[in-house]
């Protein structure tokens, strides 16, 4: 897991790639655990207000999580 540090308003792009180049389902979703304390579209992470919010990138059964 990978863990960031941000402000309240302060935005962060996560990039998620998807291997092997050919994969069947590359579409990603992403998904925070907490959206009062930040949300996220397409990768772009944004803070709403103090707090510790877990990013998920998913594409299909497979997942990546970043802890801010």
């Amino acid at each position: 897991m990978i863990e960031y540090t941000l402000t309240e308003g302060e935005e962060f792009t996560l990039t998620a790639t998807v291997e092997p180049a050919e994969a069947t389902n590359a579409a990603v979703t992403w998904t925070s655990s907490d959206e009062t304390v930040a949300t996220v579209k397409d990768g772009v992470v944004t803070a709403l207000k103090a707090g510790k919010v877990t990013i998920t990138a998913k594409a299909g059964e497979v997942s990546a999580t970043c802890e801010i």
